[in-house]
């Protein structure tokens, strides 16, 4: 968490990561920083993985960490000088973000694929229009939003290849999507148009435009629990 301000442009003073042992009621501060700015990107059987996060500019982002929960001790993935990709998530081995930013390329519209066991970092795909990483789908590929710059048309993509994807959405208007969750009752994934499910084939289906939404819109905060 940070320590300091974090609303508007100006970063946070500190960063202090915490363990929370929640049968336990215990919280344990395991590593503080006033040198890089770290976010939690994943808690793993291996570790904590973290970046450098994307604050206004994004000039420092970029790089990953294994931080042991245990000790404190931070171990290199991903030197920050030869990264400037904004890491989102980690799932099967990979790592997915959006890039780069500070960089020589400043268009930071770009999808990347990291291969933890290998450290190997490779561009997926370019978004046609601007684009932002959604999530992965239940394969672990890469769920990616396009908005026109000029007309605020939105569509969604399940990019199985650096060559190839789905269309599973498209709006004429803005709609802007959060991370899916999947659990026994599938993957869900919230919007400001309502709720959506992807089916057992691929597709994308609404289940609900009915419950109040927020300016935000819907987040989906857990896996669901079967009947």
């Amino acid at each position: 968490m940070p320590a300091g301000p974090i609303n508007g442009p100006t970063p946070p003073s500190a960063i202090r990561i915490h363990v929370v042992d929640v049968s336990a009621a215990a919280d344990r501060i395991i590593y503080t920083t006033s040198k890089q700015l770290l976010s939690v990107v994943a808690f793993l059987t291996e570790g904590i993985y973290v970046t450098n996060q994307c604050w206004e500019g994004c000039g420092g982002v970029g790089g990953m960490w294994l931080l042991n929960p245990s000790t404190g001790d931070l171990s290199t993935v991903l030197t920050a000088e030869a990264d400037h990709t904004d890491w989102r998530l980690i799932n099967n081995g990979i790592a997915w973000g959006i890039g780069p930013w500070g960089g020589p390329d400043q268009i930071g519209d770009k999808i990347f694929r990291l291969d933890i066991s290998t450290r190997s970092v490779t561009r997926w795909s370019t978004p046609t229009n601007f684009g932002d990483l959604v999530g992965v789908d239940s394969r672990w590929f890469p769920l990616v939003q396009e908005q026109d710059p000029y007309t605020g048309a939105v569509k969604l993509w399940d990019e199985d290849s650096p060559t190839s994807g789905s269309e599973l959405f498209t709006s004429p208007t803005v709609v802007h999507f959060s991370a899916p969750t999947s659990g026994p009752c599938g993957t869900l994934i919230g919007s400001t148009a309502g709720l959506y499910q992807f089916t057992s084939d691929g597709a994308l289906q609404v289940v609900s435009t009915d419950m109040p939404i927020q300016p935000a819109g819907l987040v989906v905060a857990g896996p669901c629990v079967a009947a």
